[in-house]
């Protein structure tokens, strides 16, 4: 095999692993997305303890996504309400 061959296939083999990144990072967005259309975001207001604790598990889980898909928050000012928005950390 020439060294050509080998470079090809190397190429060949990172390309695969950056099509399956994405493919993670697809699944990442989408389960994301899940999380902000579904999230209770006036949950910091109840009286029922369960639900308190619900919202504030996903609101961290959202703001850890938030860290690896939506650096920006463009997605998540899709979802929250206005006074939930926030601006972005690229400014």
């Amino acid at each position: 095999m020439s060294w050509q061959d080998e470079i090809q296939k190397g190429f060949k083999r990172v390309d695969n692993k950056l099509n399956a990144m994405d493919k993670k990072m697809d699944k990442v967005r989408n389960d994301y997305r899940k999380l902000l259309k579904n999230h209770d975001w006036y949950s910091e207001y109840s009286d029922d303890t369960r639900v308190y604790e619900k919202g504030s598990v996903e609101y961290t889980q959202i703001m850890c996504m938030a860290q690896q898909v939506d650096i920006d928050y463009k997605i998540f000012n899709e979802y929250a309400p206005d006074e939930y928005k926030k601006e972005s950390n690229n400014g």
